[in-house]
């Protein structure tokens, strides 16, 4: 079986970050205990979207920049609001009678639980950057037509 590659490994491998980074950023580490993900985030080696981005293509979950994308109103209307915002979470789509939700974290298990009970039903996980995330959860509940 092979062996799974370390976040530092994959992230030097990608061209992401230098070594020297990965290194102070591992120290940085043993005296904080926070993630190397965060870390390297933190000291601003990395770019928290270039992380989530391997994240995800490392678990098998779809990402997305939400560039050009505009969620279905019929989704949105369905959502609530709070929801949105608490979750950072959007609703896109529904694609083979399942919603496709875009979360700021796809790795929230609690978050997922909580869709999951919202829907009666599995969503769809895409993760999306949270910056741009919000964005498009402040420009989807104020859309006139959604009143």
């Amino acid at each position: 079986m092979k062996k799974k590659k370390l976040l530092g490994e994959r992230l030097l491998e990608s061209g992401l970050i230098r070594e020297r980074d990965l290194a102070q950023a591992l120290q940085a580490q043993q005296s904080t205990g926070e993630q190397l993900g965060y870390v390297l985030v933190r000291l601003g080696y990395l770019g928290a979207e270039d992380l989530l981005r391997l994240l995800c293509e490392d678990a098998g979950i779809e990402f997305s920049t939400l560039q050009g994308l505009d969620p279905e109103a019929s989704v949105i209307q369905r959502f609530p609001e709070v929801l949105a915002r608490e979750f950072v979470a959007l609703p896109l789509r529904v694609e083979d009678g399942q919603v496709v939700v875009a979360l700021a974290d796809p790795f929230d298990l609690e978050t997922i639980a909580a869709l999951e009970r919202f829907y009666g039903h599995t969503p769809n996980i895409v993760g999306a950057p949270r910056s741009r995330l919000k964005a498009h959860i402040d420009r989807a509940y104020q859309d006139p037509l959604l009143d």
